[in-house]
Parts: C-alpha cells; sequence; structure tokens
C-alpha cells in the first residue's frame, strides 16, 4: 500500500542543494524508518506479553469487547451482521452508534482459524506499526525530505503516553494507520499526475478502516481529507482528472457510512434507524437539540432501552460558554500536563503559521518578499500543507461534535493530539537540523540559533517523556491470570474481565463505589451483596476489588495532581516558597434549610497553592437563635487546632475547590447551624478560610440526600485490606491502582455459602 516516495523527493528543489550527509540519509530512509518501526514494536509487545496481552496504561475496554464479540461469534455466529452486541438474561443488547474495526477484526480472524488472542493481537500490533509507516511517508512525501519524515516517526515512537501505549489496543492502534494513511494517498492521488492504482484502492480501503474506528474519527479523517482536497485544487490541471479523482476520495469516504445505515436499517428496521439519527445528531451536534427539538434524555434512553440498545452516557452541550469552559480546563489540567506547555506553543504557534501561509501562497507580494521567501527559501511549502491540513481538519472534527469529542480525545486522550503536535515540532527539528547543516561553521549565528531550537525542542521532550513515565497510573489488570486459572468460579469485580480464549467468565460488576458497604456488612456478619445485583447474580466464590478513580485523573474527585508541566511546576514552587496565607475563598452549601435527619453538601473554592494543602476540614460551630455581626463579618485568618473536625472535605487539587456532606443529628435543635471551613497546610499551619451557615427547622422538608450529587474518592487497596472485613486474602497488588483479591468461600450467609470444587 505504501510504494517509494524517494524518487519523488529527490526531484525536490531542496534535496539539490542539500549536503552530501543529508543526502546519505535520503539514501537509507526507508530503511532506518523500518528499523525505528521494528523497534518500537519490540518494546510494545515485550510490555503486552508482561501484561498478559493487554496492557492497560490507558484505555483497553474496546480490547476486551473485541474478544467477547470473539466469545458471541462461537457461540452465535454473526447473528446481528457485525453489529456488536451483548447477551443478557433480558435479551441481547446492541450496541448501533459505532462500528469496533478490532471486533470485526478478531472475528474475521477467528473465522479463519487464529482462535489464540495473543495471535490476534499480532495482527493489532502490526496496524500499529503500519500506521507509524505512514506517519513517515506522509511527513516525507509533504516536506520532500526524508530526514523530515525519520524525525516525526521517532518523535512518535518515543511517545510511550500517547502514541506507542495503544499498541495492543484491538481498536485505538489503528488510528494512524487511517488519519496518516488518508493524508498521504489523497494528497498524492491528487497531484501525481499519473495514475497509481494503489492509491485509489488505498483511499477506498482507509475510508473503512476510519469509519471502523468510530463516527467521530471518521468524521475527523474525512475534515483531513476535505482540507487536503481544496488546498491541492489547483496543483493538477483539468485534463488530469481533478474533478474524477476529487469525486473518488469523496465518494470513498461517504460509502461506508451509508453501507452502515443499510446494516442498520436490515438488522432494527427504517422506524428504528430514522429515530436514533435524529436523536444522535440532536445529541452530539452542537445546536441540533433545539433545531430538531430533541425530547428530554429519560425519554431517548427509555426508546433505545426499549428497543434493546446500549446508549453511551452523553448529553447535548448546554451552551457555547460551557463547552468553551469544558475545553480550557482541559488544556489547563490534561494537554499542557501531558505535552508541555513549550510543544503546546509551537503546535499553535505553527498551525497560525501554516494556515496563513496556505492562504496566502497565491499573492504575488507574498512569495516574493518577507516571510513568504523565507519559507520558499527554507522548501517550507509541504510542511505548512500538512499541518495546516492537520490542524484544520482535527480542530473542526473535533468541533463539530464537541464537547462529546473533547472528552474522548482530550480527556481519554484516544490517539489523535500527538499528530497535531509532535508534527509541527518535528518540522521545526528539521527545518533547524538542515539548515545547521547547511551552515555549518560559515554561519554560526544561523546555526546557534538552529542549534538551540534543537536543543530546546529535543531536551524539552525528553523531559515531558520522562515526567509522564513517572507520573504514569496503569489500570492493573494481572488479576486476569487468577481468573485464567480459577475459570468456572464466579466473580464480583470492579472491571470488566478479558474473556481469556473467549471463554465465559461468571462474573457481576460491583463498582469500588460499594466497597465501604460491603465491608460493613462484612463485619456485622450479613448478605454483602444484597440490593447490589439481581438475586440469581450473586458471586460465590472471589471478590476481586479495585479502585478506579486514577483510571481518568480529570473526573476523579481527587485526584493526585502528581503531573505538572515543569514551567508550570517551576512557577508553582516560587509561588509556594513565598506564599504566606490563603486569600478570599468561596463557599455555599445546599440546601440552605433542612429538617434534623436531614443531608447538607457544602463546597467552595481555596485561594491557595495546592501543592500547601494537605486537607479540608469542617468545625462544628454549634447553632444559635440570633446571628450577630461577628458571625457574618469575617477575613482568613489562622485557626486554633484544638477544635475538632466533624468532617474531611474532599479536595480537588485541578480545580482547587472542596466539597463535603454533612448529616444533621435526628435531635438537632433548631436555629442556625454555623459551620467553619478549615485548611490545614502540609508544614501544620491552619487557617479558617470561610464561614457557612444554614437553617434547621422541623418544619423543613426532609431530605435524604441534597440535590447536589458528588461521587467520593474509591477507598484505596490498603484502606480495604486494613478493614479486616473476616475475609480470607488470596492475593494482592499495589502496582498502578492496585487490586486484593477477597476468597468468599469460607464465609457462611444467605448471599454467598461455600462450593467447594468448583475450579
Amino acid at each position: 500500500m505504501i510504494s517509494d516516495t524517494r524518487p519523488q523527493m529527490l526531484r525536490a528543489p531542496m534535496n539539490s542543494r542539500l549536503a552530501p550527509s543529508l543526502r546519505r540519509i535520503d539514501s537509507l530512509a526507508g530503511l532506518v524508518a523500518g528499523t525505528v518501526v521494528l523497534f518500537a514494536l519490540c518494546v510494545v509487545w515485550v510490555v503486552g506479553v508482561h501484561h498478559d496481552y493487554i496492557p492497560c496504561r490507558s484505555d483497553c475496554g474496546e480490547t476486551v469487547l473485541a474478544q467477547e464479540q470473539v466469545a458471541g461469534y462461537r457461540l452465535s455466529g454473526v447473528k446481528y451482521g457485525f453489529i456488536q452486541y451483548q447477551t443478557e438474561p433480558t435479551g441481547d443488547l446492541l450496541y448501533t452508534h459505532n462500528v469496533h474495526i478490532g471486533a470485526i477484526v478478531f472475528v474475521l480472524l477467528d473465522a479463519i482459524g487464529v482462535r489464540s488472542f495473543w495471535a490476534k493481537q499480532v495482527v493489532t500490533l502490526a496496524a500499529l506499526g503500519l500506521g507509524l509507516l505512514y506517519v513517515f511517508h506522509a511527513a516525507a512525501y509533504y516536506s520532500k525530505s526524508s530526514l523530515g519524515g525519520l524525525i516525526v516517526l521517532i518523535l512518535f515512537c518515543l511517545d510511550y503516553e500517547h502514541v506507542l501505549s495503544f499498541g495492543l489496543n484491538a481498536l485505538r492502534a489503528w488510528h494512524w494507520l487511517a488519519l496518516f494513511g488518508l493524508a498521504f494517498h489523497t494528497r498524492r492521488l491528487m497531484v501525481e499526475a499519473g495514475k497509481r492504482r494503489t492509491d485509489y484502492a488505498a483511499v477506498v480501503g482507509l475510508a473503512f478502516v476510519a469509519f471502523g474506528i468510530g463516527y467521530d474519527f471518521w468524521l475527523i479523517c474525512s475534515c483531513v481529507s476535505g482540507v487536503i482536497l481544496f488546498l491541492s485544487r489547483h496543483e493538477m490541471s483539468a485534463g488530469a482528472g481533478r474533478l474524477t479523482r476529487s469525486a473518488w476520495v469523496l465518494g470513498s469516504l461517504v460509502l461506508p457510512f451509508v453501507m452502515r445505515q443499510v446494516q442498520v436499517v436490515s438488522v432494527l428496521g427504517t422506524s428504528y434507524w430514522v429515530t436514533d439519527f435524529l436523536y444522535t445528531v440532536g445529541i452530539k451536534v452542537p445546536g441540533m437539540s433545539r433545531l430538531l427539538r430533541t425530547p428530554s434524555l429519560d425519554a431517548i434512553d427509555a426508546f433505545y432501552e426499549a428497543n434493546h440498545i446500549l446508549r453511551p452516557p452523553a448529553s447535548p452541550a448546554s451552551s457555547l460558554s460551557s463547552t468553551l469552559a469544558t475545553l480550557a480546563d482541559m488544556i489547563s489540567y490534561i494537554l499542557i500536563p501531558g505535552w508541555g506547555l513549550p510543544f503546546c506553543l509551537v503546535a499553535v504557534t505553527v498551525a497560525l503559521f501554516a494556515i496563513a501561509d496556505v492562504v496566502l501562497r497565491g499573492r504575488t507580494w507574498y512569495r516574493a518578499r518577507g516571510v513568504g521567501a523565507i519559507v520558499s527559501g527554507l522548501n517550507a511549502e509541504g510542511w505548512c500543507l500538512l499541518i495546516a491540513a492537520l490542524s484544520i481538519g482535527i480542530g473542526c472534527g473535533l468541533a463539530i461534535l464537541a464537547p462529546f469529542s473533547l472528552h474522548v480525545y482530550i480527556k481519554h486522550g484516544f490517539p489523535l493530539l500527538a499528530a497535531a503536535i509532535l508534527v509541527p515540532a518535528g518540522a521545526c527539528l528539521t527545518l533547524a537540523t538542515e539548515s545547521l547543516v547547511r551552515t555549518g561553521s560559515h554561519g554560526w549565528r544561523g546555526g546557534g540559533v538552529a542549534a538551540a531550537v534543537i536543543a530546546v525542542i529535543a531536551g524539552y521532550n525528553a523531559l515531558i517523556q520522562i515526567n509522564n513515565a513517572r507520573t504514569a497510573s496503569d489500570v492493573n489488570l494481572s488479576w486476569i491470570r487468577f481468573l485464567s486459572q480459577h475459570k468456572r468460579a464466579t466473580y464480583a469485580l470492579s472491571y470488566r474481565p478479558l474473556l481469556v480464549d473467549g471463554e465465559a467468565i461468571d462474573w457481576v460488576r460491583v463498582g469500588p463505589e460499594h466497597a465501604p458497604d460491603i465491608l460493613e456488612r462484612a463485619r456485622r456478619g450479613q448478605p454483602l451483596f444484597d440490593g447490589f445485583m439481581r438475586n440469581s447474580m450473586r458471586p460465590r466464590d472471589y471478590w476481586i476489588y479495585q479502585p478506579a478513580d486514577r483510571e481518568v485523573e480529570f473526573d476523579a474527585p481527587s485526584p493526585s495532581c502528581h503531573r505538572q508541566d515543569p514551567i508550570v511546576a517551576a512557577l508553582a514552587w516560587i509561588r509556594e516558597r513565598v506564599h504566606q496565607r490563603p486569600g478570599k475563598s468561596a463557599s455555599w452549601v445546599v440546601p440552605g434549610r433542612v429538617a434534623p435527619g436531614s443531608q447538607v453538601v457544602l463546597g467552595g473554592t481555596v485561594d491557595a497553592p495546592p501543592g500547601l494543602v494537605d486537607r479540608v476540614e469542617v468545625i462544628d460551630l454549634g447553632t444559635t437563635q440570633k446571628v450577630t455581626h461577628e458571625d457574618t463579618a469575617w477575613s482568613v485568618a489562622p485557626a486554633s487546632s484544638s477544635d475538632r473536625p466533624i468532617k474531611e472535605g474532599i479536595f480537588n487539587c485541578l480545580r482547587e475547590t472542596f466539597i463535603a456532606d454533612v448529616g444533621i443529628p435526628i435531635g438537632a435543635s433548631e436555629g442556625t447551624q454555623k459551620i467553619s471551613i478549615r485548611v490545614v497546610y502540609r508544614d501544620g499551619r491552619r487557617f479558617e478560610i470561610g464561614r457557612i451557615m444554614f437553617q434547621i427547622r422541623r418544619d423543613a422538608p426532609q431530605e435524604d440526600q441534597s440535590g447536589v450529587t458528588f461521587r467520593k474518592p474509591d477507598l484505596g487497596v490498603d484502606a480495604v485490606v486494613r478493614a479486616k472485613p473476616g475475609l480470607k486474602v488470596l492475593g494482592q497488588s499495589w502496582t498502578g491502582n492496585g487490586y486484593v483479591i477477597f476468597d468468599l468461600r469460607t464465609r457462611v450467609d444467605s448471599a454467598s455459602r461455600p462450593v467447594g470444587g468448583r475450579h
């Protein structure tokens, strides 16, 4: 599918001026690129073997789903024509909103006799390898520089967090193949005079790959290809078939979408398809819910439930401002810490420059002098075209489905943004390297600038990769080995299990949020799982507890905040050194009028460096019948350590906020309840940062829960083990987010009876 691009590159003006050392790199580029990719794949495979071929640094649920589809195929064949489904006691549950290319490939491999899980993962790894080769060829083809392609490829292969960690994800490993493959073949199909059958076939095949990854990714790839078509429209004569080739690309992109709609209609009918299409557009496209008058989410959920369809949690954007606020938070808390502030600034700056260049390139005055002449002299037009296409296409694709797409590609970090960040960085490194080689010792000023650019970008990239590796927290799934050794047992699990070799495991999900109740029941000798699941589904053999907080820190109620950009971390360190006391913080309470026996939720902000905050405490100041001026007029001041807190608030160090729930005793007296909020620094200093008051009245509505809900942090593995619930511990692990395996067979009660000899 990828043919040699070196002959075209050697005809480029830039290469005629290259130093001999760069020309030698040109001649060996393909071999070096293949070696780099092979080494990267070996690293991914070694890590995969250590984790039973399913490493879970990033999301790994798609791999589990792919193998579950294999189990369904072995039981029922292609029951729904490659529409994903899972068998439930109440009937099969279908998932129609995305095609899972990994599941399709796994099923097809199983059908031709490739039955082992590791062999299927070899194909997944091959998809990553082919995608990385396309990264090299696309960058080399656009830039007309094999060195440029190699530098971009090396940046990709050095990034484990955003690239290699998805190498054994049955779905996400295909991203680079679709994105850079379409960028490469679309451009070559449009500008090359001769017809290449490989380009025609590749565009069709890669369009199906993009659609197989998901509607959202297909839309992004379509936008990127559309931008390339638009920017390439003047680079070939009409007689060469410009309109025909454009129609071929557009038709190839639309074809998988049409075929999917026909597939859904054939299984579920036209009526369902029309309603589903309107609901999906109304939910995921900003502003369309009002135009289409989409019903409430409860009504939408009822529709899908009646049709036995799984609908992922998604809701329409409430407003443009809320979407922009979400984007700003994700940039601050995820993008900058994970990529580094310099890389993000380089990506934005180079993208804006590239877009301006492709817009102004047709102007004579621009090409003749100033920036245009510099771009032409550096032979950077190809870089600008590739970067502009990626930046505009990715930006438009994300905007069309925002905020849903922001959660997918920024919060969860699925492979995409590496294209928009690493390609501009690679362009800067390439141009600086070529400039340094050309000038040598004859231009020390220009050479010094080029060397500085190389040192800053390469050095900071190394710093970010080390920081990401140091602060990463894997989802530890090594308990899968225990499942493979006890296949006939029944389990309570926090995560969906991998179906070992397609064999079904009898399990039910018991979320980590239920752990406090389960431990309390264990201490009291009560049934452990009553109320959490149907009677027929109670596990009787093992409970594998695993917290889930660190899976996505952005959503965690109490994130670790270990990951920070070095520059931002240095500024925070300086702030902590000069900090004396908190600033004026805000606080709130809901509801403001409660009856005894009810519960209130209170919270606020902490105006202090989050690195200094150890905890936030809630202090009971008692009730009063009359509020004085002293109660309402207060300022931030040192607080006494003698007052015992009634509650510790959940402190979010990302957003510098706290939240806590406070129960009102049944026998509480009426009046105004006064609460003090105390922040405790890591060095032991205490400050009162706020006061909260609410009314306790017996005639107030009785509320078991307040109108504000929040999720408390999951108990850590050490806390669950220390609780000593009277259950035998069979195994535990502290790496990643850890887990502990409890033996339920020795416990005798109505929920769990010993059943010896089951495994």
